[in-house]
């Protein structure tokens, strides 16, 4: 889950997270994007998975899944979701 105090704007061709209690702002792409928005705790990683492949063209060799989990944990780590 998204921390709560996490604040996410959309400031044209980026996205960005500022973490109020840091003062960090993070750059997103678009497919970190999309999985910032998925971490609401409802949404498995398959319905991720499912969602990046739909909105993006992915190559057949790519590890989704390895990926998702990749930003996953790189958010955790930046504080901007709950463990």
């Amino acid at each position: 889950m998204r921390q709560s105090q996490i604040v996410f704007r959309d400031i044209g061709d980026e996205e960005v997270l500022y973490n109020p209690q840091t003062k960090a702002i993070h750059v997103l792409n678009k497919i970190s994007s999309l999985i910032w928005e998925c971490c609401d705790g409802k949404q498995s990683l398959e319905m991720i998975e499912k969602k990046i492949k739909e909105k993006f063209e992915v190559g057949s060799g790519q590890d989704v899944k390895g990926d998702i989990r990749e930003t996953i944990n790189k958010f955790s780590e930046l504080g901007l979701i709950e463990p």
